[in-house]
């Protein structure tokens, strides 16, 4: 657990970077999407706080803590599946959009949604082999 602990801060990290590199380019999606990131960054650090100071400590003195892990990540698997397609869906979205900012807008959110929906799949998928 400690490991996914470290990759969901190297998440919130990264967030934060791609956010203060985005938000000075030119291109409106990648501004746009530098404000998916902070929201990202500040959802994470929310989910990360609750993790390590409630849910964590529960549940390691537990008798069921490696099955009460499998199912947290099965959960997330699900999760982050629906991040991918929400975020192919705002891509559509910004196809049929009419206003150039509109499209960019669509843009720009649905590449910080497809970010962090790929990383946790990733990090979800390699701990929920693990256990």
């Amino acid at each position: 657990m400690d490991q996914h602990l470290k990759g969901f801060l190297l998440l919130i990290g990264l967030n934060l970077l791609l956010a203060i590199v985005c938000a000075f380019q030119k291109k409106q999606s990648l501004q746009f999407a530098s404000s998916m990131f902070i929201a990202w960054a500040l959802i994470n650090s929310l989910v990360y706080h609750w993790i390590v100071h409630h849910q964590f400590k529960t549940y390691l003195v537990s008798d069921f803590y490696e099955e009460h892990l499998n199912n947290v990540f099965e959960w997330n698997l699900g999760l982050d599946l629906i991040y991918l397609a929400v975020s192919l869906l705002m891509l559509t979205f910004s196809r049929k959009a009419k206003k150039e900012i509109q499209k960019a807008a669509w843009q720009g959110l649905a590449y910080g949604m497809a970010f962090n929906g790929l990383y946790l799949l990733v990090l979800d998928l390699k701990f929920y082999f693990e256990f």
